[in-house]
């Protein structure tokens, strides 16, 4: 299955997204890290 070009620039545009919330969480939890903060997660 290969892409076309509109497919291909949507592909691109939503990785970037992902990249750019994984580093804000990434930047979160180094700065919780730092503080010496525990953060818990209710589900």
């Amino acid at each position: 299955m290969y892409p076309n070009q509109v497919q291909i620039t949507k592909l691109n545009q939503l990785f970037g997204y992902c990249r750019y919330v994984w580093n804000q969480s990434l930047v979160n939890c180094n700065q919780l890290y730092v503080d010496g903060t525990r953060e818990t997660f209710i589900y």
